[in-house]
């Protein structure tokens, strides 16, 4: 099993830039052409990004094992982490088919008023989304995230 935590190693073709920004627009290339997605493909195209994404990094060499890690320790529900003490770098791993969670609008018809209601409910993230959210974190907070598949 395979643990995301983030991707780079040599050129693709189809993406030449190793990168957070290459990973992302591979599992965005995997949307359908006009963006939109229903609630019910969710499930679907979360499998095609992984199986994108698992490709990939193997093309790119990005494959890393956990034993060239250092030992990392369960923090939250989605990532395990370690203080690499070499380089002063925190090290965080994202679990297997972790991507976090976001917030969306799901929309249900009130038989009484008989108009649309719209309520925000809590998802799991698609990896394109986890990706965005990285490379968002990196421009705001100036972080230096990158990462490799293990």
């Amino acid at each position: 099993m395979q643990t995301w935590c983030g991707l780079h190693g040599k050129i693709n073709q189809k993406h030449p830039q190793p990168s957070l920004e290459a990973a992302e627009a591979l599992c965005r290339s995997c949307l359908p052409s006009d963006g939109s997605i229903t609630p019910d493909q969710l499930y679907d195209l979360r499998a095609i990004q992984v199986q994108a994404l698992e490709s990939w990094a193997r093309e790119n060499g990005s494959v890393i094992t956990k034993d060239s890690l250092p030992a990392l320790k369960e923090r939250t529900n989605e990532h395990l982490v370690a203080f690499r003490e070499a380089d002063c770098r925190w090290v965080k791993a994202t679990k297997p088919g972790r991507f976090g969670y976001i917030a969306d609008t799901d929309f249900s018809w009130d038989k009484t008023s008989q108009t649309w209601i719209s309520s925000i409910i809590l998802r799991e993230a698609l990896p394109s989304e986890y990706l965005a959210r990285l490379i968002l974190q990196n421009d705001v907070f100036e972080d230096a995230i990158h990462s490799n598949a293990f």
